[in-house]
């Protein structure tokens, strides 16, 4: 996806415009809220991101209600919560994400997403606390 590749070589606000566009077609997919907000906090605008998180954890929570989550439901959870800065709701997200047999890929993608958070100094804390007691500890085990 063209947004995708943006994102990765740093056309942040590009790239912004592409998951914008996404989201104003499909308003209710996980994939274009969790971007949109990350791309917000990449471009240092926290407070704008914080309303796509927010509706991140409202549709998570949803499809939780209705038995229509996946693995990928949990870890978006995990990580809007965490940005969202929510106590230690997060770590529940990121567990439940691991207890659904999230691919090791997966989990390895969140987890640097969260040190992305870390190096951008946004929600240390949170980021450092799911690493730490969640992530990490899932992937040494696993890969080792």
């Amino acid at each position: 996806m063209i947004d995708g590749m943006l994102k990765r070589q740093g056309y942040y606000e590009k790239a912004l415009e592409h998951y914008k566009k996404a989201h104003a077609l499909i308003n209710d997919d996980l994939y274009w809220l969790v971007n949109l907000g990350a791309m917000l906090v990449l471009l240092k605008n926290s407070g704008d991101a914080e309303k796509y998180y927010a509706m991140v954890v409202e549709l998570c929570e949803d499809k939780i209600k209705n038995g229509v989550a996946d693995y990928w439901t949990y870890l978006y959870k995990g990580k809007a919560l965490v940005a969202l800065g929510e106590n230690l709701f997060y770590l529940d997200g990121y567990k439940d994400a691991l207890i659904s047999q999230s691919p090791v890929e997966d989990v390895r993608s969140a987890s640097d997403q969260l040190e992305i958070f870390c190096n951008l100094e946004f929600q240390i804390n949170s980021s450092n606390t799911a690493l730490n007691q969640v992530l990490y500890p899932y992937l040494s085990n696993t890969l080792n």
